[in-house]
Formats: structure tokens, sequence, C-alpha cells
């Protein structure tokens, strides 16, 4: 019980470091705009909308 209450040492940290592949064309590391849909996933979101309406 008394270890139960202890807050124990975690032995590993993980530390999150983020990268721009050196492949990519345009280096950015923040938001990217999105991308036009294309006709068919646009007809597939609408029928999915339509299948099951929001309430």
């Amino acid at each position: 019980m008394e270890m139960e209450n202890e807050k124990k040492e975690r032995k590993m940290k993980h530390v999150i470091k983020w990268k721009v592949d050196r492949y990519r064309t345009d280096k950015r590391t923040g938001v990217i705009s999105p991308v036009e849909p294309s006709r068919y996933v646009q007809y597939a979101y609408d029928e999915l909308e339509r299948q099951f309406p929001k309430e």
C-alpha cells in the first residue's frame, strides 16, 4: 500500500525531436495548406453525411 502512493521515477525519458527530411523541397515544419478534394472524395463525404446525419 505504501509503495502505491510513492511516485516512481521513470527509467526512460522520451524527447521528441522534429526534423524535416532533407529531400523535402519546401522545408516547412508548420501546418500545410489543404489539398482540394477530388470529386470522388467529395462524393464519398456527401454519401457518408447522407447515411449518418449529424444530430
